[in-house]
């Protein structure tokens, strides 16, 4: 296992490398007995386009030239590797190779919370309240923008059923800090004074604080509980996406009553 996902980060690696480097090659030519380089790629038309480098930019060009014959031969020899696995194992690099450029950007130098699409998030929990939506088909839209005057916005976590029911999630942290308390009630103030409602068009969820009250916990089975009594979702529709596979005949209501939903 760990020999396959070393190759498959190998080659991924190579082929993002590759990927960097401009498209052409490189042939040399022989006028009047000087060695002059040329790079050579192709048009728009398919037609072979030569390129004279100047003398301040052969290095350059031979060195990028050189970087790109370096990489083939590592991938020909990663490739030759591969042969060594079984026909499963080849499948599940090939699929590695093929899902890195779609997780590649972001993964190595990240200064906020992603999603799998590469789309940024405020917040580890709003990521988990993603996930959820994402699971349970639910159309959102993340961070929309509310305006309270014309010059005061706000921005909540989600919307749910963007211009069908439009309603707004909250999931809100350290409720024990007084400050952020503070914070939270001006806002649910702000959304109230256009008309958002808390029970009616706005859902709130909120950590769960530890024992010392120093940090906080989702507790997802709560927001879930919270989302099937708001409406946003059924218990069918919870039950078929996260237990259907454990207990196929077991009663919705049951199910959720058991893992302590109800």
């Amino acid at each position: 296992m760990l020999e396959k996902m070393i190759l498959s980060e190998r080659i991924c690696y190579v082929e993002a490398e590759l990927e960097k480097l401009p498209q052409w090659t490189v042939s040399r030519k022989c006028i009047r007995g000087k060695t002059r380089i040329y790079t050579q790629e192709r048009d728009a038309d398919g037609r072979r386009r030569d390129r004279y480098v100047k003398r301040e930019g052969v290095e350059s060009v031979l060195m990028q030239h050189e970087r790109k014959q370096d990489l083939k031969a590592l991938r020909r020899q990663y490739k030759a590797e591969l042969k060594g696995f079984s026909r499963k194992e080849r499948r599940d690099v090939r699929e590695q190779i093929r899902i890195w450029p779609l997780l590649g950007s972001g993964r190595f130098q990240c200064s906020r919370n992603l999603f799998f699409d590469g789309t940024p998030r405020d917040s580890k929990s709003e990521i988990i309240l993603s996930f959820l939506y994402e699971m349970l088909n639910i159309p959102y839209r993340v961070a929309p923008q509310i305006e309270i005057t014309p010059v005061n916005f706000r921005y909540a976590d989600l919307l749910a059923y963007p211009g069908q029911r439009d309603v707004y999630h909250e999931h809100m942290g350290m409720l024990g800090d007084p400050e952020y308390l503070r914070q939270q009630s001006v806002k649910l103030a702000d959304y109230a004074s256009v008309n958002i409602v808390l029970g009616k068009n706005l859902l709130v969820t909120w950590d769960q604080p530890s024992p010392d009250g120093k940090a906080g916990f989702i507790n997802v089975q709560e927001v879930l509980w919270q989302m099937i009594r708001f409406g946003l979702v059924t218990a069918r529709a919870v039950h078929k996406t996260f237990f259907r596979k454990k207990t196929p005949r077991a009663n919705p209501w049951g199910q959720l009553r058991s893992v302590g939903l109800t």
